[in-house]
């Protein structure tokens, strides 16, 4: 995807001015690098990746709010409303 965003022709275009090869080493590891940071934060925020996320939705459908229950108060008491 970042290959398509930086360097076709219909989007930024960059693939002319990163002609040499080192050029193109150097947004390899760069782009590489971005990808690295990304996943570590997101590990480190316990939160799944872009890919995941879309994989579980469509294996288990949308996420469901579980049912609300109601709780009763320490001394056993429920008040009537």
């Amino acid at each position: 995807m970042a290959w398509l965003v930086l360097l076709a022709p219909f989007t930024l275009d960059l693939a002319d001015l990163l002609g040499s090869r080192m050029t193109g080493l150097i947004v390899a590891a760069a782009v590489w690098s971005a990808t690295v940071l990304i996943a570590r934060l997101l590990d480190k925020h316990k939160q799944a990746g872009p890919a995941e996320t879309v994989l579980r939705r469509l294996t288990y459908g949308p996420r469901r709010q579980p049912p609300r229950s109601e709780t009763v108060p320490a001394d056993g008491a429920v008040s009537e409303p």
